[in-house]
């Protein structure tokens, strides 16, 4: 009677054991998977950053490129500009030149 009583409890202690490693077990895998999801959630933020961060450059080259186009736009439109005071000055010099001829 004895024996089967400490056979038993062997058995039971055998059982409670293999049970706490399945939980441990369990519990690993739940931390290890816990762990992998927030490592890929990290890289997914990381990615979303760095897509961000190309975004807001190509942004800024856009940007950067039409503000030249614009300043050469203008500076051409100042060339033209003065390019056009000057004939206007020869031609009203020219016509001031033939009044006087004609006086």
């Amino acid at each position: 009677r004895k024996k089967l009583n400490n056979l038993k409890h062997q058995l039971n202690l055998l059982q409670s054991r293999k049970k706490l490693q399945n939980l441990k077990n369990q519990l690993n895998l739940l931390q290890s998977r816990k762990k992998l999801y927030n490592l890929r959630h990290q890289l997914n933020l990381l990615q979303s950053r760095k897509k961000l961060n190309n975004l807001k450059h190509q942004l800024n080259l856009l940007h950067s490129s039409k503000k030249k186009k614009n300043q050469k736009h203008q500076l051409n439109l100042l060339q033209s500009r003065k390019k056009l005071y000057n004939l206007r000055h020869q031609l009203n010099l020219l016509q001031s030149r033939k009044k006087l001829y004609n006086l």
